[in-house]
């Protein structure tokens, strides 16, 4: 009976054994590190590919994409820029500069001493000091209308028709909105309704040298319909629509012109230029 037992005791002391050799390795085989295995480590190199592919062809939009979005940029600042110059240039030339010792005398006096000798320095040519009497002028007085009438014809002449039509936009509005002021400063000057309608001329002119006759013949008929028997005006009127090939304008203004002006010399060329496009 006890050699029956034996070799049941000696399965379970080899059993224990095992037990006991695998409890000791176990920790070492939790430490191996599965990136040795070649598989493991092929997995992860197929992953690090994959990403750097990734970057680079993340990297390539982003380039395309800059460089797609440049011109539309410089485009943006560009106009920011002219935007910026513009606001500075009508603050250079409208606003009231930092206090200035008007010299001796009344204002009224001062004033028409720049504007004359504004005009005298445009008349022998000396525009860039014609051009700083006048921009004084209009420093001491923001509303003096003859200064800005003839600083906007200044740069007609000197054909900077961008200053020009800033200058005669601006006297429009204020000619619009300072009837009453203007009467009681300078009472002896041409109603304001005759340089209303000069401005307006003015900025059709303008607008025509620009290219943009559309413009043009908006503010001419401005001009005609705030003085309406001016035959210049009706003359400038017709031959803007004339351009456009506007009939029904050019018809109703020949007939006006005729009526103001039965004199006018041109009136049959003109009248024959309107029929060539029927």
């Amino acid at each position: 009976m006890a050699y029956d037992l034996i070799p049941i005791l000696v399965l379970l002391v080899s059993v224990t054994a095992v037990l006991l050799i695998m409890g000791r390795r176990l920790p070492q085989a939790r430490s191996v590190d599965v990136a040795s295995i070649p598989a493991e480590r092929e997995l992860r190199l197929k992953q690090r590919l994959l990403a750097e592919r990734l970057r680079r062809r993340l990297q390539g939009f982003g380039r395309w994409l800059s460089a797609a979005c440049r011109p539309v940029i410089s485009v943006l600042l560009q106009w920011v820029k002219r935007g910026y110059r513009r606001v500075l240039d009508l603050e250079l030339h409208y606003q009231r500069p930092k206090p200035e010792v008007a010299p001796s005398g009344d204002l009224t006096s001062t004033l028409s001493a720049l504007v004359q000798d504004g005009n005298r320095l445009r008349s022998v040519g000396d525009f860039a000091a014609a051009e700083d009497h006048l921009i004084k002028a209009i420093g001491l007085d923001q509303h003096h209308v003859a200064a800005y009438e003839m600083l906007g014809d200044l740069y007609l002449e000197t054909k900077e028709f961008a200053k020009a039509r800033e200058v005669f936009t601006y006297l429009v509005k204020l000619l619009r909105r300072g009837a009453s002021r203007l009467a009681a400063v300078q009472p002896k000057e041409a109603g304001q309704a005759q340089r209303l309608a000069a401005s307006y001329q003015n900025l059709a002119m303008v607008y025509q040298e620009l290219g943009q006759l559309a413009q043009a013949q908006q503010f001419a008929r401005k001009a005609v319909a705030t003085d309406a028997d001016n035959p210049r005006m009706l003359d400038f009127l017709l031959k803007i629509s004339i351009l456009v090939k506007d009939r029904t304008l050019a018809d109703k203004t020949w007939q006006a012109l005729k009526t103001a002006d039965p004199n006018n010399a041109k009136l049959q060329d003109l009248r024959q230029q309107i029929d060539e496009f029927r």
